[in-house]
C-alpha cells in the first residue's frame, strides 16, 4: 500500500478493537504481489490498482458491530465455499470480521489474488455485465466461458463464476 497517512486518517476515529482490524486487514491486503493504492473514498479505505479508483480492487469499511472489507466485483469471484457475503448490489461482496484474529491470512490474501486477477476483465466489461449482455472470458484454465447477468440478479452471478 502506499500513503501511511491514509491509514492513520482512517484509523485515528476507530475505537481500539476495529482499528487493529483495520490495520491488520491493511497489513494482509500490502502483502499482495501488486502494490496497490489507497485513498479513503466512500468512507471507506480504498483500494486500486494504477491509481483507477473507479474501477476499485476492494475497500474496508466500518460499522458499530465489525469491519468489512469489501470487495468491488466480488460477485465475478470464485467463492466455493461461500467465504463472501451478498448484499443488495450486483457487484459487491464482503467479509466481515470483529477481532484481528478472526482474519484469516491466507483467505484473504486468495480474494486478493482472485480479484486482481479478474481486475482487467472486469475494467473492460463491466458496463456490458451490468447490462446482460454477453461477454466471453478467457480464465486461466484456457477456456472460453460466455458470462451473462440476467436482469439485476445476484444468483445470475453466482451462475456464472469462473471455476
Amino acid at each position: 500500500m502506499q500513503n501511511a497517512d491514509v491509514l492513520d486518517e482512517f484509523v485515528r476515529a476507530l475505537d481500539p478493537q476495529s482499528a487493529a482490524t483495520v490495520v491488520r486487514l491493511v497489513e494482509v491486503i500490502s502483502e499482495s504481489p501488486q502494490t496497490l493504492d489507497a485513498a479513503i473514498k466512500w468512507r471507506r479505505l480504498t483500494f486500486s490498482s494504477d491509481g483507477d479508483f473507479h474501477h476499485w480492487l476492494c475497500g474496508i469499511g466500518t460499522t458499530k458491530h465489525s469491519v468489512d472489507l469489501i470487495f468491488h466485483f466480488g460477485g465475478l469471484l470464485d467463492d466455493p465455499e461461500g467465504k463472501l457475503v451478498a448484499g443488495t448490489s450486483k457487484f459487491l461482496r464482503k467479509m466481515s470480521f470483529s477481532s484481528p484474529e478472526d482474519i484469516d491470512p491466507d483467505v484473504v490474501g486468495d480474494f486478493i489474488g482472485k480479484a486482481l486477477d479478474r481486475l482487467p476483465y472486469f475494467r473492460d466489461n463491466w458496463k456490458a455485465i451490468q447490462t446482460g449482455v454477453p461477454v466471453d472470458w478467457q480464465g486461466g484454465s484456457n477456456k472460453r466461458v460466455n458470462l451473462t447477468v440476467r436482469d439485476h440478479s445476484i444468483m445470475s452471478l453466482r451462475d456464472h463464476r469462473i471455476l
